[in-house]
């Protein structure tokens, strides 16, 4: 699993080192910062460099990340529930009125 910026880097140079491309190719002027472990790259360098390097970084993810993450199976009623909740909120009391306060958490708890 990686955990930091310096696991990432070593990560990226092992497959730089594999594909033999320099950091200058992969970071231009920021090759050297990237060489040290101290670039903190932005998602556009990233997806650049992914597709430099040829792989989806995706890939060397920790797997836990998407683990148990299967489909997220949406309510049927999360339409209905979200008009309630917005009704109630257009209540001008609704947040001085406990019982409407209460009733917006408890729908909102049961919308995924």
């Amino acid at each position: 699993m990686i955990k930091n910026l310096e696991e990432f880097w070593t990560k990226i140079d092992e497959i730089r080192i594999r594909k033999n491309i320099t950091w200058k190719v992969l970071f231009g002027g920021n090759g050297s910062l990237a060489a040290n472990k101290t670039l903190n790259p932005t998602l556009k360098s990233i997806l650049s460099m992914q597709e430099i390097l040829g792989v989806s970084l995706i890939n060397i993810l920790p797997d836990e990340t998407f683990e148990n993450s299967g489909l997220i199976k949406k309510d049927p009623k999360a339409r209905e529930k979200m008009d309630l909740i917005y009704r109630l909120t257009k209540n001008p009391e609704w947040m001085t009125n406990q019982r409407i306060v209460e009733q917006v958490q408890e729908i909102g708890k049961t919308i995924v």
